[in-house]
């Protein structure tokens, strides 16, 4: 059969899940092996189960998940919106057999907030909607699912490396993954010619850094 393999195994290690990735993942083969004893022999019974379809998206995540890039920026409501649009787009795009979730967080956002009106401008005359956009504060629970967390500014991968220092090996600040120092500065209460620039330079840097990206996810 083609495609790769994932597999899982229940708590007690009686069963284990195989399917594949690709035009396949909807079907799976379960194999549970229970071990018996009777009058003191131990016995080994098999049953198969195929062609099982899941109904939601809860065990395809879980059997074949998809690589998980997080962005991330202040607040959530400037920089890395901007950044998670032009992300999924290129990186969809640029490897469409993969499968990505992509979103963003700020290490000092409130949950709820819109992108701000300048952002959201830039990015629909970019084809790009941030109206449904939600801030969202970066968690335990968002680090550790996240498989490459991408920051703006340097000052933000220093400030998830003391809360997290687990996630030293998945936290990189955007220009480093293209061989660079600099920040994405904050256009934040400038001139909206600053918002484009911010765009343009978003673009630039993330369609650069695609191939270390992908690299550093296992891809």
């Amino acid at each position: 059969m083609g495609g790769s393999i994932c597999a899982g195994r229940s708590a007690g290690g009686e069963s284990a899940l195989r399917c594949l990735t690709g035009p396949n993942c909807w079907k799976y083969t379960a194999r549970r092996a229970i071990l018996k004893t009777s009058q003191g022999r131990l016995s080994l019974t098999t049953r198969r189960a195929s062609a099982i379809v899941p109904t939601g998206n809860q065990f395809i995540q879980e059997c074949c998940p998809m690589p998980n890039v997080l962005f991330i920026c202040t607040a959530n409501q400037c920089r890395s919106p901007m950044a998670e649009v032009i992300g999924r787009d290129l990186l969809t795009r640029a490897y469409p057999a993969n499968g990505w979730r992509v979103g963003s967080a700020g290490v000092r956002a409130v949950d709820g907030y819109p992108a701000t009106p300048a952002s959201a401008t830039v990015a629909g005359r970019h084809g790009f909607d941030l109206s449904r956009h939600s801030s969202r504060a970066l968690s335990a629970a968002l680090v550790t699912e996240t498989d490459l967390l991408v920051t703006m500014e340097a000052a933000h991968k220093q400030a998830i490396l003391r809360a997290f220092p687990q996630a030293s090996d998945r936290v990189f600040v955007l220009s480093e993954l293209i061989g660079r120092s600099e920040d994405v500065e904050d256009p934040i209460g400038l001139a909206f010619a600053e918002y484009e620039r911010t765009y343009h330079l978003l673009e630039e840097w993330i369609g650069q850094a695609l191939p270390r990206m992908v690299e550093l996810m296992g891809e």
